[in-house]
This record gives C-alpha cells, sequence and structure tokens, in this order.
C-alpha cells in the first residue's frame, strides 16, 4: 500500500548534494559540501556528492539559463538535491528542470541574488533572511554527533593523555570579511595560551583554519615549544573530532561560526578571545550566544560552567523534512 504523503516517518529515497569543485577545507573536502552532507544524513538520506565545474561569465542575468551538461549530473534524477554555493545552485536549478520539476531543491546559505525558485533555504540567523521558505538557526550544521566525538577522543585517548587536564581545546581562525586578524592579535593569544598552560596546568590542543595565515601558524608553532600542546597539523582526520570530543573547555577565535557552532554542540564552556567585529552580523550572533550562556570573553583565568549542547543539524533536517513532506502532500 501507497504510503501517506504525510508519513512523519517518511524519507527521501536519493539525494545530491552539489557544490564547486574547489580548494579543501577540511579533511580534503569543502567545508560547505559537509554541511550539506550532514544535513542529508540527518533527514536520513545518503547523499551523492556532486562536485561540478565553475561556469565562466557567472551574472545575474545568465543565473537562470541552462548551464551545460556536467558528466556527474545525469539521470535518475534525485528526490532532494542541496545546493551550496553560487555554482551549486546554478547547476541544482537545472538538475529540477531536468527532472520535470519534481527534484526539491534546498539552497543552504543566504543567495548571493534574488533567488525565489528554491523550495527551502536554510541560512544563519544573523543573515536575516526572510522568506516563505526560509528557515534560520543560530549555529551552521556539522557532522558531529556526540557518539562520533567519543569514538574519535576513545581512538586519541593515549596520545591526549599525556596532556595535563584540564583539556583545553584552541580553535583559531584568521582574516576574513569581518575580522582582521594581525600579527599582534596572534602574539597576544599565544601569551594568553601560555597563561593557561603555566598558571592553570592545563593541556592546549589547537587547531588552526584554512584562513589562518602560514606566517601565523609559525608563530603559533614556535611559541607553543616547551608547552604541554599539540598542534593539528590537518592530516590526521581524527584529530579535529577527537579535540572536540575530549576538551573541558575551548578558547576559540570569534571569526568562525563553523567551529563555534561545533564547539557549541558539546555543552561545554566557550572562552572567546577578544577580537573586534567589522560587520553588525558578526555582532548580533555573537551577543545572542553570549546572552544563552554559551560563550564568555577569555579573561585571566578559565572559567567552567554548564549549558545545553545546541544541535542545529538535527534542528535543520526537521525543517527540510517538513518542507518536503508539505511539498509531497501538494504534489
Amino acid at each position: 500500500m501507497e504510503s501517506n504523503r504525510y508519513d512523519s516517518d517518511w524519507r527521501p529515497a536519493s539525494c545530491w548534494v552539489i557544490t564547486q569543485k574547489r580548494e579543501s577545507d577540511y579533511g580534503g573536502r569543502d567545508g560547505r559540501e559537509i554541511h550539506g552532507e550532514a544535513i542529508a544524513l540527518a533527514a536520513g538520506v545518503a547523499p551523492s556528492l556532486k562536485r561540478v565545474s565553475a561556469l565562466p561569465m557567472f551574472s545575474f542575468s545568465n543565473l537562470f539559463g541552462n548551464p551545460p551538461k556536467d558528466g556527474a549530473l545525469t539521470p535518475p534524477w534525485p528526490e532532494l538535491v542541496i545546493a551550496v554555493g553560487r555554482q551549486g545552485l546554478r547547476w541544482a536549478r537545472w538538475v529540477r528542470k531536468q527532472s520535470g520539476g519534481k527534484t526539491f531543491l534546498a539552497v543552504l546559505q543566504k543567495p548571493a541574488f534574488p533567488f525565489h525558485g528554491a523550495d527551502f533555504i536554510w541560512a544563519p540567523r544573523h543573515d536575516r533572511l526572510r522568506g516563505k521558505n526560509a528557515v534560520s538557526s543560530l549555529f551552521s550544521p556539522h557532522p558531529f554527533t556526540a557518539q562520533k566525538l567519543q569514538a574519535a577522543a576513545g581512538r586519541l585517548a593515549e596520545r591526549f593523555g599525556k596532556l595535563p587536564r584540564p583539556h583545553v581545546g584552541v580553535l583559531i581562525g584568521g582574516t576574513s570579511r569581518a575580522y582582521r586578524f594581525t600579527d599582534g592579535d596572534m602574539e597576544r593569544l599565544c601569551s594568553s595560551l601560555r597563561q593557561v598552560a603555566e598558571r592553570d596546568g592545563a593541556g592546549l590542543i589547537v587547531t588552526t583554519s584554512n584562513r589562518t595565515a602560514q606566517t601565523h601558524c609559525r608563530l603559533l608553532e614556535q611559541r607553543l615549544a616547551g608547552l604541554p600542546a599539540l598542534l593539528w597539523d590537518r592530516s590526521e582526520r581524527d584529530f579535529y573530532p577527537a579535540l572536540l570530543g575530549t576538551a573541558d573547555v575551548f578558547i576559540a577565535t570569534p571569526d568562525s561560526v563553523n567551529m563555534i557552532s561545533e564547539a557549541a554542540g558539546t555543552g561545554k564552556p566557550i572562552l572567546l578571545f577578544p577580537m573586534e567585529a567589522g560587520s553588525s552580523r558578526f555582532r548580533r550572533f555573537h551577543e545572542e550566544i553570549k546572552q544563552r550562556g554559551i560563550t564568555r570573553p577569555l579573561g585571566e583565568r578559565l572559567e567552567f560552567w554548564d549549558y545545553s549542547p545546541v544541535n542545529a543539524t538535527e534542528e535543520i533536517a526537521t525543517a527540510l523534512l517538513d518542507a518536503m513532506r508539505k511539498h509531497r502532500g501538494r504534489a
């Protein structure tokens, strides 16, 4: 018997996540692709990852045209396509057209151009996106469940166990549109980390990001020498989730919503390194997470407190499934 179109147990049978081929953000992959994959898996479907070539002369005028076929995009067309980035959006729109409008089109992040054809759009709350098909969340999605973090921490338990406790997970970003991360900022951060290690007797487990300048990476390595510290060289995939799983407290630079979102998923305290935001979007974000008791400014000593872990991935996936079920009901 055919399942009810509004069946709460219904899940899409197939899904594509479309992103542009580009340099990786994490472990050989585009970080935005990881967002799409995480949402699809939380929605109960294992996605096929489609990395497509960029098209030249991308503009509003040709956004709605038919792009040439990419070898990775062939039928059967999926029930759900998740578009990430401008090129992902363009190709995803083409896929839906090829399916005769049967493919449900979801878009991640606020579209760079007016886009009224999406069936579902997610953007972070601080972007203030409005629309009948738009949803938002305080934090960004990520692939890390408590079980995954515990498993990764277990695999590196012997290595991390050589550090004194408390374990401080240090999350370092870099210059962005909203933040200018200077040499002086890195020197201040290194000084704070040395104080934490020497004064609080803590062990430091440190990661940088793709936006961290190479000069800052080298400076960080020099300043951490002789301290009870481990610095991720970004080659070992288990290191970052193990950091999240084993840390007792986090010190984070304020420029990365993604890393702060991943840390907030653990329910562990997050101390923010003081930097001035050059964006009202980031100021809104940080004001809200401070009011919710998730972060505090980094002071002279480590602080510890509790709050409920925040899982934006489940929240977004639930909203996506609700939208798809309603869409099926109207079909």
